[in-house]
């Protein structure tokens, strides 16, 4: 897995701030392997080995992988945790993924799927869920003496979330992408050149109640074609990257020209320095509720219609949001393995496109004088994103350690205000220790704060009455509980802080099998940590309480 906070280059497309890369192994072509886990809260299988061994005659070889992850501390934790209230844990998640692979001496193929699902559920409270079904290919053909093989790649994915809460507000919303992928390289005086089209069909639906209890469905449907080249080039100290991305969006018509670079430079042995910057451009957005105080829920959308014209005078003519980088980065690598890292970052989003919370009138040809930022379904934004990121990581024979610390600033900005975002958090310190006093044994310890998230703060509650037939007086039923908001996302979550403790032994079984037993306390000092709070009723949830735990994994 490899995460990209800022300044991807130009291999991702499609997204406006930040990027994750995850790849999977192949099973194993030489004898099978496995691993089961059980612990207190789940259980978890994989399985990899070969299908077709490699022959004299035939050097070809098939794989396969299967990994099963499921849990069931819904239905123990009122055994194994008998201090907790009478709604427990009710959290349900059910993971498969699968992969087959072939390979031989010029072509490597893989076919892979994965159905991933989680359900979180209080009771009346609150039920939330998510599903996310998958396919894909993939295959990479390179006759002996090419640089780079040609890798021809399609995939599909079905994303599903929804949320009901006590106040009957549901919101669902669905995302599914299908991705063509044809890609390949030269080497030309040591200087890697990569290129690759791209072809991507996607559908988002999302609906949601309003506040005045009128269900509001949108859909969507778009393709996309991508271009991109890539160029990676080695100077003495230096390593260049420079890259172009060209991005049709046919919904629109719109053509969307990104250069990218990336620039390393190698002081010493020791000391190394990087840059990267970049423009970007996305067609999606999500969005969530101002009724929500935690972010459960995030709606999808894309190629809103509805918008807004122009934005602070200036007329814009396509829906497509922009973003521009910089990264700056240095990096220590010291001769007792420990490895500093320190980087800074802005990311200016100078055309954003945000569902329109102001909105009060509908889009009317009897409301035709009323200005657009009180009637329009999406309206335009711009903002900023920048920090710094601190990274400490030490490792000998017997100890380790990970320290990392993050700071960060968002802000944005519509027609007529300025807000901070709800994923705006100012602090995030990780810490990671890992000790092992044998080579048979090791405990390890995890330490995480975090500064709250923002959200928007109840100025009061009030009976709101609802006409009938025009008049007040032909109802004489009470009106339904409701909330005045104070300013836009102007209060702050508490802190939230864990520790989580773990102790690890493993026994050998025989050569090839091992049996690792594990017990350990999560969040150790019992933090009360806010998972959701109504705020009608002012019911708070809160995150997984002081829980000991203990397990055992068997890998043969």
């Amino acid at each position: 897995a490899n995460v990209y906070t800022a300044g991807f280059n130009a291999q991702y497309n499609g997204r406006l701030s930040s990027i994750i890369d995850l790849k999977t192994r192949d099973g194993n072509s030489k004898r099978l392997e496995g691993k089961a886990t059980l612990t207190t809260f789940g259980c978890d299988l994989t399985l990899h080995g070969p299908l077709m061994k490699e022959k004299p005659a035939d050097p070809r070889t098939v794989t396969f992988l299967l990994n099963y992850k499921g849990s069931y501390i819904d239905k123990v934790a009122p055994v194994l945790y008998p201090y907790l209230d009478s709604m427990g844990i009710p959290y349900q998640y059910g993971d498969f993924y699968g992969k087959v692979s072939t390979k031989g001496p010029d072509d490597h193929m893989s076919v892979f799927g994965h159905h991933f699902t989680d359900r979180v559920s209080y009771d009346d409270l609150l039920t939330t869920s998510w599903q996310n079904n998958g396919l894909g290919c993939k295959l990479e053909w390179g006759p002996k003496g090419w640089a780079f093989p040609l890798i021809i790649s399609g995939t599909y994915s079905d994303y599903q979330a929804n949320i009901q809460e006590a106040d009957k507000r549901p919101q669902d919303t669905r995302y599914r992408d299908l991705i063509w992928h044809l890609g390949s390289g030269l080497l030309a005086n040591k200087t890697e050149i990569k290129f690759a089209i791209e072809w991507s069909a996607l559908m988002t639906e999302y609906s949601y109640l309003n506040l005045d209890k009128q269900t509001v469905s949108l859909t969507s449907t778009n393709t996309d074609f991508v271009w991109y080249g890539l160029v990676k080039s080695t100077l003495k100290n230096w390593i260049l990257e420079p890259g172009i991305n060209i991005h049709w969006f046919s919904s629109q018509n719109y053509y969307s020209f990104e250069p990218r670079l990336q620039v390393k430079y190698n002081i010493s042995p020791t000391y190394s320095l990087s840059f990267a910057t970049g423009l970007y451009a996305q067609d999606l957005l999500s969005s969530v509720s101002e009724q929500d105080i935690t972010c459960l829920f995030q709606g999808y959308y894309s190629n809103p219609e509805y918008i807004q014209s122009g934005y602070k005078g200036k007329e814009i003519g396509t829906t497509i949001q922009k973003s521009a980088h910089g990264v700056v980065g240095i990096t220590a690598f010291y001769p007792n393995n420990l490895k500093l890292t320190a980087e800074v970052f802005v990311k200016d989003f100078y055309r954003l496109v945000n569902f329109n919370r102001n909105k009060v009138y509908e889009d009317t040809e009897q409301n035709k004088a009323v200005i657009e930022y009180l009637k329009k379904n999406f309206i335009f934004e711009n903002g900023w994103s920048y920090g710094l990121d601190l990274l400490a990581d030490y490792q000998n024979d017997d100890f380790s350690f990970w320290l990392g610390y993050s700071l960060g600033f968002s802000t944005r900005e519509d027609e007529y205000s300025t807000f901070t975002p709800h994923f705006d958090r100012r602090h995030n310190i990780n810490l990671l220790i890992n000790y092992q006093p044998t080579k048979k044994t090791s405990i390890k310890v995890r330490w995480n704060l975090s500064s709250g998230y923002p959200f928007t703060q109840n100025a009061g509650l009030y009976e709101e009455i609802r006409l009938t037939n025009g008049t007040f007086l032909q109802s004489m039923q009470n009106g339904n509980l409701s909330v005045y908001y104070g300013a836009y996302n102007e209060g702050r979550l508490p802190w939230y802080h864990r520790l989580d403790i773990s102790a690890y032994k493993t026994l050998d079984l025989s050569p090839k099998v091992t049996l690792e037993l594990n017990a350990g306390i999560m969040n150790v000092y019992n933090r009360k940590n806010v998972f959701y709070l109504d705020r009608l009723s002012g019911k708070r949830l809160d995150q997984l309480p002081i829980m000991p735990n203990a397990g055992m994994v068997l890998r043969f």
